[in-house]
């Protein structure tokens, strides 16, 4: 124990940061107040203050120590505080002392009125004076008190949604945290699903059991510390979906099976409820995201017009109106999700059938669970449960009619609890194989701090392998050894975080990532040595052409090979067809560039800086880059989730990892994608993991990494590898396993790719890119600026500064600029042309003003006509809408117009203001097959980097 006293002091000098600039600069003394010993760790509590004359209170700090001696908690509970000077009678004085004196007791016993023993910090005023102190070192004190610091609690908040079917997984979860595990569980109530995305975020709360996906990947997008756990129901069991219904005597009357016989005049009439001329069909909630759908289903359907859609203004008014409806056996088209609360006796779905085609708007749903990344370190034990648990739907729509049958008391945390104590009995041997392995134990890490862990940077398109991986590493680590604390992060902000010391180690989707790593580190500290110190690879996926098996098929595959020329004679032949491939500011894109030139200068060897001299090797790469549609900055993720929905316009081929097709040919029950893999050679990406060797990585972190970096080579882990769809990197691992699924139904070949093409040196690389951006498609550009009145003052301030940064970032003479206004009316205010003339168009933007309504759509309508209008076939042709989303007129008119242009356009969103309405954002970046972003600064400085990914 004297040795742990010893060592907190010592740590609290080394590391003074932690206190903040001015006491940090401060000559400090310690004094240790309290120490308590436990089987596994040292919990020290010590006082601080400046030295000299200092007169207040001291402040208090806690570190728990392992019995190892890694700090493993550093907490402040309290800062000093510094009584001012004062000239009241000498009587206030003694009452002032005293007062300081109960209150340190208070605060030593753990019985500070206004904490309520809370260990997190509590804001304090700052200090009313500044001692001066002479410069000398610290001075430790060495006094012992007895009086201990308690552990700290073991909780988890769970997040609400206002939803009943939200009950049962919520208090299933809290039995179990409490009972087996022995956490004390609170539920919180957010009231909506983007509330409780935003409190788990933030750290109001930790779990949120109810994000239903895909339909919510676009919430999910906006937190980048959130990642998916386990499926709580869903998926293949069908047991959670969403679409529409239609009542089965009409379904059976007029032969109407699927959404494309909906048009049929005797149905319309039979279903025109109200005798207005138009069918009625029952929506959702305005909250809803199926209320941006609807609409959509119908025009894509031909349909606008022929029925109207009855708003509802709750989910119970909703589901009142179908049951009406069809409990008097009326003919009724309905939405409808389950699980759903419908009384027993009254089986909606027995009398309605889901209309073929609905999966393709409103697709098959995963209800998953939403928890911060370092929840896996903080909690392993829990975590590894939420990987593991499931309810079956149809529980949950029995325990939804159930709390309904209830009424006042269905709500009630009595009667929930009995519900999941009952449903728990019932399922206990399922229960028991969730917490099998975890262990009841104490867990020292606090919520919202993650002292001693080895923090890893992952990147976006393993979070499933990664998370899988870290889980079942954190819940099987010795003592001793530090946890891995995850973070998901884009390659390119990964760099530049572990250059500035963000993350103690880095698993980027390639190795060509260490040396952007490098060059970050040289701006950091010039003339440092290398920051990536040892590197471990765990799992590797081929790039491949990733295309529909309809597509393949048509174009002679399998018994023709398919390379890179057939996709650009593709699309000579069909101009329908539309490919994608990442741009080189990507790994998945340089590779693939790089793979282009091998099969141009037809050499299989390792590129050499004389061999980018080739002319058939550049034509060649000419020749299909002008044939790409976009370059898209979409994850694999997002673009697999475009296809499972079938939206409008989805890509015929792109260019992914292996396991991406795995992935989606796992999900997806009428369609599949075939992995092409290039004849002339690919590139794997090789997932390597990376420890950082910058100063802030101790001794401890180095030895969590090697543990890390052990466990996943082990043969256990490379068959986690293996079955998450990505290929071993420990040789001896078949990929015709039985667990293995690279199996002919998923279209991808294990003997393909076995040898894959040599990544060249760093000068090659750079030589590739530079022969990319003289040979990819230019961009046609307008930014569409929002000047109405709802945008003065800050809003209008942001959007000029945007515009200038993104004007700045403008690179080359190839890609040309446009500038369109809008309030009551659309301005031009400056017309297409290349962005030589700078400064002029940035003293336009600075004079801009607002003022009147806002008309939005017809805005972006005029910039598309004005695209047109410059012929830009053979450039890449994209909007730049900067606005809050308050507007007038209907999003149908910009619809019809995106799909008469005579190009393709791509449209993106910059959303302003705390009030902006997202949903018209969101919607209008669909429309265009771009995206929608927040107006916040990392966004703004990053604008043209993100957008120009696309050109």
């Amino acid at each position: 124990m004297d040795q742990a006293c010893v060592l907190a002091i010592q740590h609290a000098q080394e590391n003074l940061d932690f206190y903040g600039p001015e006491l940090a600069a401060s000559h400090l003394v310690w004094e240790v107040i309290g120490q308590e010993e436990t089987d596994d760790y040292y919990h020290i509590q010590m006082s601080f203050r400046p030295g000299g004359r200092f007169r207040g209170r001291p402040g208090v700090e806690h570190l728990t120590i392992d019995k190892v001696g890694v700090i493993q908690v550093r907490q402040l509970v309290n800062p000093p505080i510094e009584r001012a000077t004062s000239f009241l009678p000498f009587y206030i004085g003694i009452v002032a002392v005293g007062m300081v004196s109960v209150i340190g007791v208070l605060i030593i016993m753990g019985g500070w009125p206004f904490g309520g023993g809370d260990p997190e910090p509590t804001p304090v005023p700052p200090p009313a004076t500044k001692t001066p102190t002479p410069d000398v070192p610290p001075t430790i004190v060495a006094t012992m008190k007895p009086t201990p610091k308690p552990v700290p609690e073991k909780s988890i908040i769970l997040a609400y949604d206002g939803w009943a079917g939200s009950y049962l997984p919520m208090y299933v979860l809290k039995q179990i945290f409490e009972e087996d595990l022995g956490y004390q569980v609170q539920v919180a109530d957010q009231k909506t699903i983007p509330e409780a995305f935003r409190s788990v975020s933030s750290g109001d709360t930790d779990i949120f059991t109810s994000a239903w996906f895909p339909l919510r990947e676009f919430t999910l997008e906006k937190y980048t510390n959130l990642v998916k756990l386990g499926e709580v129901y869903g998926g293949k069991e069908r047991d959670a979906f969403e679409g529409l219904m239609l009542s089965v005597e009409e379904s059976e009357r007029f032969s109407i099976t699927g959404l494309e016989d909906l048009a049929l005049p005797s149905l319309i009439n039979a279903l025109d409820a109200d005798a207005d001329g138009t069918g009625n069909l029952i929506g959702c909630p305005p909250t809803w995201v199926c209320k941006e759908r609807l609409p959509e289903i119908l025009e894509e359907h031909g349909l606008t017009g022929l029925y109207e859609i009855e708003e509802q203004q709750s989910e119970t008014s909703m589901l009142a109106a179908i049951a009406d409806r069809v409990g008097k056996e009326l003919p009724a088209l309905f939405y409808m999700y389950q699980p759903v609360a419908f009384p027993d006796d009254l089986p909606v779905m027995d009398r309605a059938i889901w209309l073929r085609g609905t999966e393709a708007y409103l697709p098959l749903a995963f209800d998953r669970t939403i928890v911060r990344g370092d929840f896996l370190a903080i909690r392993p034990g829990a975590a590894t449960v939420l990987q593991r648990y499931r309810i079956p739907g149809a529980d949950i729509s029995r325990s939804m009619r159930q709390i309904e049958a209830a009424g006042a008391d269905g709500t009630k945390s009595e009667f929930l609890a009995q519900l999941a104590r009952d449903w728990i009995e019932n399922n206990r041997e399922s229960v028991n194989t969730w917490t099998q392995g975890v262990a009841r134990r104490p867990e020292l890490f606090p919520r919202h701090s993650i002292p001693g862990s080895l923090t890893v940077a992952y990147s976006p398109d393993k979070e499933n392998l990664f998370l899988d991986l870290v889980t079942s590493f954190n819940a099987s680590r010795p003592p001793n050894v530090l946890p891995i604390h995850p973070v998901m992060i884009d390659p390119s902000e990964m760099v530049k975080g572990a250059a500035k010391g963000k993350f103690d180690a880095i698993t980027p989707d390639s190795l060509v990532w260490v040396t952007e790593l490098e060059k970050e580190w040289q701006k950091e500290e010039p003339g440092a040595s290398t920051l990536a110190g040892a590197i471990v690879k765990y799992a590797l996926s081929p790039i491949v052409i990733a295309m529909l098996e309809e597509t393949a098929n048509q174009m002679g595959y399998p018994e023709s090979l398919i390379d890179w020329q057939d996709l650009a004679d593709q699309v000579d032949e069909d101009p329908t067809f539309k490919w994608s491939h990442p741009p080189v500011s990507s790994a998945t894109g340089l590779l693939t560039t790089t793979a282009v030139f091998h099969a141009g200068s037809g050499k299989s060897e390792v590129l050499t800086p004389e061999d980018l001299e080739s002319a058939d090797g550049q034509g060649y790469l000419n020749d299909v880059e002008a044939t790409v549609e976009r370059y898209g900055s979409e994850s694999e993720d997002r673009i697999i989730t475009r296809l499972l929905a079938q939206r409008r316009n989805p890509l015929d081929a792109f260019v992914a990892q292996e396991q991406s097709v795995i992935r989606f040919n796992r999900r997806s029950e009428d369609k599949s994608l075939v992995a092409i893999y290039p004849p002339a050679g690919t590139f794997s990406m090789d997932h390597p993991l990376v420890l950082l060797d910058g100063p802030w990585v101790k001794l401890p972190q180095q030895r969590a990494f090697e543990e890390f970096a052990k466990f996943l080579t082990q043969d256990a882990q490379q068959q986690r590898v293996l079955r998450r769809g990505f290929r071993p990197s420990k040789e001896g691992v078949s990929l015709k396993a039985e667990e293995s699924v690279f199996r002919p139904e998923f279209n991808v070949d294990p003997n393909a790719a076995s040898t894959p093409l040599t990544v060249p040196s760093d000068g090659v690389l750079e030589e590739i890119r530079g022969l990319w951006r003289r040979t990819k498609k230019p961009a046609n550009m307008y930014l569409v600026v929002d000047v109405s009145g709802s945008m003065a003052g800050q809003k209008l301030d942001g959007v000029k500064e945007a515009l200038i940064t993104f004007i700045d970032q403008v690179e080359g003479d190839r890609d040309q600029l446009g500038l369109v206004t809008f309030s009551d009316e659309v301005n031009e205010v400056e017309s297409l042309h290349g962005p030589q003339d700078k400064e002029a168009l940035k003293a336009k933007i600075r004079a801009l003003n607002s003022g009147g309504s806002t008309e939005l759509y017809k805005a972006v309508t005029f910039a598309i006509d004005r695209l047109e209008e410059a012929g830009g076939q053979d450039r890449i042709n994209a909007i730049i809408a900067m606005t809050d989303g308050k507007t007038q007129g209907d999003i149908a008119v910009l619809d019809t117009k995106i799909r008469r242009a005579n190009i393709p356009v791509l449209l993106f969103t910059v959303g302003y203001g705390k009030d902006a309405d997202n949903n018209v954002l969101v919607r209008i970046a669909r429309l265009g097959n771009g995206q929608a972003y927040e107006a916040d600064p990392a966004t703004i400085d990053r604008l043209y980097e993100l957008l120009s990914s696309f050109f």
